[in-house]
């Protein structure tokens, strides 16, 4: 069978498509001779694919050649691709699918008969066999225009008249172009009068892209960018009136005045919004308002007791950090800082070595005796052994 094929295979390479008979559609008609094509159009692919298998089965050496015609998924791929004009097949293909069809028919004959053999379907038109040249084809659509008009009058399917075109390079057109140039002024007309793309559309009954795509050629602005160059003049005029209204405000004053304003300025006109701003104030040039003397009486009153809180006798003195006068006067460490380093108000923060020094007093006032161990001393005054040893060494230095 591997000289048979040879056979074949040299003379499908030595004639022309049209006279080797190894032609898709050569074959289509010869597959309905067989009958494996019934007269309905209908292939009976299920029993072509079996039959085939089994009449190559073994009969080629080559593991490719036995991979395609042993593998039903194979077959029944090259089969639809066969039967569908806008699909190749590969050659080989068509030789074997012409060697079985003369060799093995169909047994079972078609439900229509043997005179119906190879005859279209009623529904369907008859298609011409014969491949069209590229001049006639370029003619056809240079008279009717279109790819449908032109299929119908060469009596050919759409499908095969596209193939035909891309194998040709003939340039198609699926129908007539509905925005003729008239049609195109009018809509720029409107779209310039201030129609929106979208009403455009609808009114000269095309697509919004279509809209959209002349807007953009005319040379006018999209709707969403008109829109915000209208809403970012607004905001201008805003800017202007809110600076006017403020004119000794700084910068972030007039920021935490509007801020929705300032975000919208700032991303949509940036440079406009640098302009008109006021200018910064040099750096270290700021006075800072000292707090008034109500203000800082209150405060040092509320220091005061705080200061008697924790050296209070009736429960363990407390270390006084600045986090403890924090905790009990309400006020933050920045401003208890700014304070201090301005006058308003006495430090009363402590350090380590006074805390320490403060409980190991008190201790000692309230025993009346000096104790000797380091551990008794510390579990006493509530502090770590090492702490107290250090504090009393420091005292006999």
């Amino acid at each position: 069978m591997t000289m048979e094929l040879g056979k074949r295979i040299e003379d499908c390479m030595e004639k022309p498509v049209t006279e080797s008979g190894y032609h898709k559609d050569d074959l289509l008609l010869l597959l309905k001779g067989a009958d494996w094509i019934g007269s309905d159009e209908r292939f009976h692919l299920r029993e072509f694919v079996d039959a085939f298998t089994k009449f190559f089965a073994g009969a080629f050496a080559d593991e490719r050649l036995s991979l395609m015609c042993l593998s039903k998924k194979h077959v029944e791929s090259a089969i639809r691709s066969l039967t569908r004009v806008e699909k190749a097949l590969h050659p080989e293909w068509c030789v074997l699918f012409r060697w079985f069809a003369e060799v093995q028919p169909r047994s079972t004959p078609s439900c229509g008969g043997s005179a119906a053999l190879g005859a279209p379907h009623p529904k369907k038109r008859a298609h011409s066999t014969t491949v069209p040249l590229r001049a006639e084809i370029e003619a056809a659509m240079a008279r009717h225009r279109t790819l449908r008009a032109t299929a119908k009058t060469m009596g050919l399917s759409v499908p095969l008249l596209s193939t035909y075109c891309k194998r040709y390079g003939v340039k198609v057109s699926w129908r007539p172009k509905k925005i003729t140039a008239q049609i195109s002024s009018e809509i720029v007309d409107a779209l310039r009068a201030g129609m929106h793309p979208n009403e455009a559309a609808e009114e000269f009954n095309i697509s919004p892209s279509s809209a959209y795509r002349l807007l953009v050629e005319s040379g006018m602005p999209l709707p969403t960018v008109e829109a915000k160059t209208l809403r970012t003049e607004e905001d201008k005029t805003k800017w202007r009136l809110l600076v006017l209204e403020h004119p000794n405000a700084s910068r972030n004053a007039l920021r935490r005045l509007q801020p929705n304003l300032w975000m919208r300025l700032n991303r949509n006109a940036e440079d406009w919004l640098e302009e008109n701003l006021p200018a910064p104030l040099p750096a270290g040039c700021g006075v800072r308002a000292r707090p008034s003397v109500q203000l800082s009486s209150k405060l040092n009153l509320a220091l005061a007791d705080a200061t008697k809180a924790c050296s209070a006798a009736d429960h363990i003195r407390m270390h006084m950090s600045r986090y403890r006068l924090q905790d009990l006067t309400g006020v933050t460490l920045y401003a208890l800082k700014r304070c201090e380093e301005t006058g308003s108000v006495e430090r009363r923060e402590e350090s380590r070595e006074a805390f320490v020094d403060g409980r190991l007093a008190r201790l000692t006032k309230s025993i009346g005796r000096p104790v000797q161990r380091f551990s008794l001393i510390a579990k006493e005054a509530g502090l770590r052994t090492e702490t107290v040893r250090k504090a009393l060494k420091k005292e006999r230095t």
